[in-house]
């Protein structure tokens, strides 16, 4: 570490107390602790505005949490994005290596559990959570381009290799890839963009690109029956530029990486706004997908539009432009937050000559702290979410949210444990109801054998009774029956 960095570190742990020590940004209740820190570098931007933005998502009950950055030597926004993402400060302000020139070993080692969207410096197939927009481009994306035909007439779009059919009816474009067969409709009188864009499944590679998933979309520059002018912001491939760890569908694949200066200064300042806009969709996207990694805690976005913008334009920008980008800024941190409700959104500037940067904090400290900071100790309290310091963020939360996971499978065992005793206290019911039926039961057979044995000792009676009867019945019988027959003895003897 160089002398320089040590003398940012004071300042940057006075910050980083204040922080934690606020129910905001890592030291909060469980119940507000941030589940994912998502950073975004936006050079170039108005902090003011973009904390008006965050106000604006979150609600005016969320603290925003604002510190001043003052810029020094003179640094571009590629040069303080290299010291973030190798940890080492550039040897001069005017040269940055791509990212074959950048050590990846160390990259990988700083930010292993983070994940670095949008940063051109970083190598997807080794970090499996970048995306670089920049990467393998050749051969593997649709270009941008401005399509003027007549209407109701075709034309041959070389890269996917087939015919385009351009129908107006009315004021409903129909559009029609005649090879693929894909077939999609636009009222221009409802919307003059293609809106969201459409998937298009290449199956087979062309002269001019490979297979795969592309998106197609359009912005109706012109369509009356004489001619129709459309705009085709380019498509890259869904999978180029990704690391294993950030795949999936997304809905925009027009990275700023492909926004061609003499193509964007021939277009309308409508369309051209509308392809900035495009641009940071795709971003968004793309950081949506990397944030729901569940082994990514902290994910550091690299927005650079509004200086792409002031490139494109040599500086003379118009205020629609500029209402795009931070259009789309909003879009995406309000999709981010919608998507992880638990995420805390940090965005910051490192600044330039004349123009302060800036530091804003959603949940963060409740007490604004009275404290500036310069572009170098910005730099540093960056660097504290890595994974080789002792207060990394990223240790920090993927603590937390282990914890969480823990406490989650506990809350499922102890549902499944009252749901057993629910179980058996029912069935504890349903026993008890049948042991009273039984002893219910019990009690009528009682009753029941009771009344048996009375009728039993009655017919005992009745038999004893009978037989008594039967009894002296059968010897009054016999001994008539002997006084007859003696009777008749005497009657014989007495007969001469």
């Amino acid at each position: 570490m160089k002398v320089d960095d040590v003398r940012a570190l004071p300042p940057l742990i006075l910050l980083l107390l204040v922080v934690l020590s606020s129910p905001g940004l890592i030291h909060v209740s469980a119940q507000e602790a941030p589940g994912r820190l998502i950073y975004i570098y936006f050079p170039g931007s108005d902090g003011q505005r973009v904390a008006g933005v965050l106000r604006e998502i979150y609600g005016n009950s969320t603290p925003i949490s604002f510190y001043s950055v003052e810029p020094e030597q003179g640094g571009s926004p590629l040069y303080y994005l290299y010291w973030m993402t190798t940890g080492a400060r550039p040897a001069g302000s005017s040269t940055i290596p791509q990212y074959g020139g950048v050590n990846q070993s160390t990259v990988l080692i700083l930010w292993n559990n983070t994940a670095l969207v949008g940063n051109p410096l970083v190598d997807p197939s080794i970090h499996p959570y970048a995306y670089n927009p920049l990467y393998n481009l050749s051969g593997n994306y649709i270009p941008p381009r401005i399509i003027s035909v007549k209407a109701n007439n075709s034309f041959h779009w070389d890269e996917i290799d087939s015919d385009v059919r351009l129908n107006l009816s009315g004021s409903v474009l129909s559009i029609e890839v005649v090879k693929q067969g894909y077939t999609w409709t636009l009222n221009t009188t409802q919307s003059r963009e293609l809106a969201p864009p459409r998937i298009f499944v290449l199956l087979n590679e062309t002269r001019f690109l490979s297979a795969g998933n592309y998106t197609i979309t359009f912005y109706v520059i012109r369509a009356d029956p004489e001619n129709i002018t459309l705009f085709f912001p380019g498509s890259v491939r869904m999978d180029i530029g990704a690391g294993s760890g950030v795949s999936g569908i997304i809905s925009h694949t027009t990275p700023w990486s492909i926004i061609d200066r003499d193509l964007f200064t021939r277009l309308p300042s409508d369309a051209a706004a509308w392809w900035l806009q495009q641009s940071v969709l795709t971003l968004g996207d793309v950081t949506r997908l990397a944030a729901g990694n569940v082994n990514v805690s902290v994910t550091l976005v690299y927005m650079p539009h509004l200086v792409l913008l002031k490139n494109l334009t040599g500086g003379v920008t118009s205020p629609d432009m500029v209402d795009a980008v931070y259009n789309g800024f909003k879009l995406v941190a309000a999709s981010l937050i919608t998507t992880y409700r638990d995420a805390a959104i940090v965005v910051f500037d490192t600044g330039e000559a004349g123009r302060p940067g800036y530091l804003a904090i959603a949940k963060g400290s409740v007490q604004q702290a009275n404290i500036s900071l310069t572009s170098s100790q910005l730099v540093a309290f960056i660097l504290a979410g890595s994974s080789l310091t002792p207060l990394g963020y990223s240790n920090l939360l993927n603590l937390l949210q282990q914890r969480k996971l823990e406490i989650g499978d506990l809350n499922v065992k102890v549902n499944e444990l009252n749901n057993t005793v629910t179980s058996m206290n029912q069935t504890i019911n349903e026993l008890t109801g049948k042991l009273a039926t039984c002893s219910s039961e019990n009690t009528l057979l009682n009753s029941r054998i009771t009344q048996v044995n009375a009728e039993l000792e009655k017919a005992k009676a009745l038999y004893t009774q009978a037989y008594t009867y039967i009894t002296l019945g059968l010897a009054t019988t016999i001994a008539v029956s002997v006084a007859l027959g003696y009777i008749a003895i005497l009657a014989a003897r007495k007969k001469p």
